[in-house]
């Protein structure tokens, strides 16, 4: 079901937070820092920061006005708390973005992955300069929102630039545009307010009395704070007693603020005060709204009155009349709140309650029910949330569920088993597993119904299996099943989820898919977004680990873009099992912006799984472009998350990609300590025995048999390869078979078996083609790229080989993404005729110092046939010796 009047869609909401608030007639020029700022072209992003009351706001907007007046466009958003909530806050940013003509969404979009990755697109392509202004960024701290802006960041094209308002700095990577030189800083010694611009504050806009000496001493007690001299403004107004009042000016800005407020507050008329006192329970409101909180029918002439009064009254639009929408100023705000909490608690729970009413004749539930929980009428929010719950359920609200349930009291929530099992289902996505589980085992069980038992039930082999407790997810499903029956259609697809996750896990992949179909039946016609991707999540990764490539891809993008308004639901699993079959496929940069994406969703919830494959593709990324240091840094991430988490196959697994890399640098020595180093028996027993996706191609067992065959000991692994490759397809787990068949075909040639290592190669390549796979064999660096430059060189040569053509389009793509080869010869090889595959095993064996007989024993045919063979290649290389061939052909790059 669509929530009705969310404030998402109101187009009050909109133009409040799509553009600045309205200047003031006593708004003071920055013209020093609008210049600072212009002159900046260098500068990506301009970050103004100060505490609150510096006029950063004021800054802002009047940086607006300079860069429209130079003819770049600028859009505008005024974050708040709830954009924490990374799908608000994108479909806002794309609002903004819109009015400028950098996307050409003409409705609010639901797909926040989808939608970050467009925006980004469009920003990065977008060739005409522009500003992007960001104002209160210190409400943001969800790490996913901030990695948004970071990438934001990283995308913008030449000329654009990125301004931000915030009282702290945000973990946006300010550090590096800062060592780039890409960073301009304004601070608060900047936005003080000089003595000239103090006296023209004071004296010309606000028409008081003072000397310059008074002005220079307010402005040396304030320090130039804005704020401070703007209340002081206030209070000198209504006063004859100036140079008193100054003289007694003191103390911190907190102290000011609170000294100055009541003050002013102190001197307003007793229907203004108690105005002030009752409207302050609102973040936002409107005459009508406060008209309902107040039961009175005076708001829109006291509005007025206070707006025409500068009483910290903040329009949020342009609108007029009745329908104004305003705030107050932050510091006032806090300041009325507290007083009303002091003065009048009863009464600020009866504005809570009256506003919970409004919003829901509005039909606005949302902000109904986060006023009914404000004002502690539980029953009544909670049947407001017993009509809304599922809803916002099938629409991943977890992030809502969460915040509103966190601040319920627990005995008041104890009351409520249903919402305790719906807090605990929206943990899992937002701070994970562990954390839902421990609600779970803290429940009152004699005092659930059976129907409600049979949610716990359903729910706990979940969490298990989220948590890597295999068995006991196993054990626990069979005593959800004595239950199932009682259970809703909610809680069924639950169960079916649950299955078809262990099952999945068991190997059994056709009794997977029949769950996962379970799963998606289980809402009747309903539609429940998070049974959806889980299911397709499930069938995903079963096809990738099946070698089913392209149908993984088509389908896990399909469930990324079922529609959502959170980006912390099942999309996380989706996202990630995506990019590492986008990797898979060589589509690195896509992969990597998944990533980027949801790494920090995933940090917080902690899934082995999606933890795991995330950091080793990422860091695989990393290392592929050079940035060895990075790589290194995601592994130890990962290591750390692993041992934060309690979770040894977090642990486990960072140490053996980083034995991985080590290896492929050429470090065998600290490659093997990192391997002993990753030996859990209990982790790897239970990889063994488990499908799991992030462990599929990569174990301690496989790890060990890379390092053996590239350490001198090709021969004692040969046949474990072998026996691991045939088991793998017995299994029918063909990515890792065909992971292990490179592997076995590496071994193969370093023992001096040419022969069989190209044609286990070559049905390597001939699996890989028909799917797409690449980092398979490009992963496992020179000796394989070299083998599979032999097989370019030759192609068309021989048919020896069963299974026909060899795929050369796929071999030319396995190519261009390998780092160390080219798609073709050397440009001094142009116009050389390429050597058939014997050919290139004569010359590689003649460079080894082969003789013509022992040549014809290692390749099986006759010393007639090899110096057959040699003619010809001296011939394609115009060469007149043995020597001469062996040269030129290393100087070509065809042997090394």
């Amino acid at each position: 079901m669509k929530m009705q009047g969310n404030a998402l869609t109101s187009r009050h909401g909109k133009l409040s937070k799509l553009n600045p608030p309205p200047a003031s007639e006593f708004d003071i020029a920055r013209s020093a820092i609008c210049e600072q700022v212009l002159a900046s072209s260098a500068a990506r992003v301009v970050f103004i920061h100060a505490p609150a009351g510096f006029g950063k706001t004021t800054t802002l907007r009047q940086l607006r006005e300079r860069f429209r007046a130079a003819g770049l466009q600028s859009a505008w958003v005024t974050v708040d708390a709830a954009d924490n909530d990374a799908g608000r806050f994108l479909n806002f940013l794309a609002a903004a973005l819109e009015q400028i003509g950098i996307l050409a969404t003409t409705r609010q979009a639901d797909d926040a992955a989808g939608l970050a990755l467009g925006i980004l697109d469009r920003i990065a392509s977008h060739e005409v300069p522009f500003a992007l202004f960001l104002d209160e960024m210190e409400t943001l701290h969800n790490p996913a929102v901030l990695s948004l802006i970071s990438q934001l960041i990283e995308q913008l094209p030449p000329g654009a630039r990125l301004v931000l308002g915030s009282r702290q700095v945000p973990a946006i990577g300010l550090g590096r545009l800062r060592a780039r030189g890409r960073l301009l800083e304004i601070e608060a010694s900047q936005l003080r307010f000089s003595v000239a611009e103090a006296t023209a504050f004071l004296v010309a806009q606000r028409k008081l009395a003072l000397a310059p000496e008074q002005v220079s001493q307010l402005h040396g007690r304030t320090e130039g704070w804005a704020a401070a001299l703007w209340l002081a403004s206030l209070a000198l107004a209504q006063r004859e007693d100036s140079a008193r009042f100054i003289a007694g000016f003191s103390g911190s800005h907190a102290a000011i603020a609170q000294y100055l407020a009541e003050d002013v507050l102190s001197n307003q008329p007793e229907a203004i005060r108690l105005f002030l006192l009752e409207t302050s329970a609102l973040d936002e409101f409107s005459a009508s709204l406060c008209d309902a909180v107040r039961g009175r029918d005076d708001s829109a002439a006291i509005l007025a009155q206070l707006e025409g009064a500068n009483l910290f009254l903040m329009p949020l639009d342009e609108s007029v009349g009745e329908g104004r929408r305003y705030r107050y100023h932050s510091l006032f705000a806090d300041f009325l709140k507290a007083q009303l909490a002091a003065q009048a608690p009863a009464r600020q729970r009866a504005i809570r309650l009256a506003a919970a009413h409004w919003y829901l004749a509005a039909q606005r539930p949302v902000q109904a029910i986060g006023h009914a929980l404000a004002s502690g009428d539980f029953d009544f929010a909670f049947s407001l949330l017993g009509q809304h719950v599922e809803s916002l359920l099938n629409r991943g609200r977890f992030a809502l569920l969460v915040s509103w349930l966190d601040a319920v009291p627990v005995g008041e929530l104890k009351r409520q088993p249903r919402l305790q099992l719906i807090h605990a289902w929206a943990i899992t996505f937002i701070r994970g597993a562990p954390e839902a589980l421990k609600l779970l085992e803290q429940l009152d069980t004699s005092q659930l119904s059976p129907a409600l038992m049979a949610h716990l039930l359903a729910l706990r082999p979940l969490l298990l299996g989220l948590m890597d407790r295999i068995h006991d997810s196993d054990e626990a499903i069979q005593q959800a099943l004595l239950h199932c029956a009682a259970g809703d259609r909610f809680t069924q697809g639950i169960l079916a989820i649950s299955q078809a996750t262990i099952i999945m896990m068991r190997g059994r992949y056709g009794e997977a898919r029949q769950y996962a179909d379970a799963a998606r039946r289980s809402q009747g016609g309903s539609s429940s977004i998070i049974n959806q991707q889980w299911s397709e999540w499930c069938e995903g990764s079963v096809d990738l680990i099946q070698g089913r490539l392209q149908q993984a891809i088509v389908r896990l993008k399909l469930a990324s873009s079922l529609s959502s308004d959170a980006v912390s639901d099942g999309r996380l699993l989706v996202g990630i099992v995506l990019a590492e079959a986008l990797y898979e496929n060589d589509q690195c940069g896509e992969a990597e912006r998944l990533l980027k994406v949801y790494v920090p969703l995933v940090k917080e919830v902690r899934m082995p799984d999606p933890l795991i494959s995330a950091h080793v593709v990422l860091s695989r990324i990393a290392g592929d472009r050079g940035d060895g240091e990075q790589a290194m840094q995601l592994l130890a991430e990962l290591e750390q998350v692993g041992h934060l988490g309690g979770l040894p196959r977090v642990v486990a697994s960072a140490r053996l990609e980083r034995a991985r890399r080590l290896l492929a640098q050429g470090d065998a020595q600290a490659a093997r300590e990192e391997l002993a180093r990753a030996n859990d028996p209990a982790v790897w027993q239970m990889v063994a025995e488990m499908s799991l996706v992030a462990n599929d191609a990569e174990t301690l067992a496989i790890g060990r048999l890379r390092w053996q065959l590239r350490s001198g000991q090709v021969a004692d692994c040969i046949a474990e390869l072998k026996a691991a490759l045939e088991a793998a397809e017995l299994a029918q787990r063909h990515r890792r078979a065909l992971k292990l068949r490179v592997l076995y075909a590496e071994a193969l040639q370093r023992d001096g078996q040419p022969r069989l290592a190209m044609r286990n190669l070559s049905k390597a390549l001939r699996m890989a083609a028909g799917e797409g796979f690449v980092r398979s064999f490009i992963d496992e660096g020179p000796v394989i790229e070299g083998m599979l430059r032999q097989f370019l060189l030759s192609q068309g040569s021989e048919a020896e080989d069963a299974g026909g053509p060899m795929p050369s389009a796929h071999l030319e793509r396995l190519m261009r993404a390998s780092r160390s080869t080219e798609m073709t010869l050397p440009a001094a090889a142009a116009g050389v005729e390429p050597l058939t595959r014997k050919e290139q095993q004569v010359i590689e064996l003649l460079a080894e110092g082969y003789s013509n007989e022992a040549m014809g024993e290692k390749l099986f045919i006759g010393e007639t046939t090899v110096r057959t063979h040699l003619r010809s290649i001296n011939l394609k290389l115009d060469a007149r010796s043995r020597s001469q061939a062996v040269a030129i052909a290393r100087r070509l790059g065809l042997i090394r």
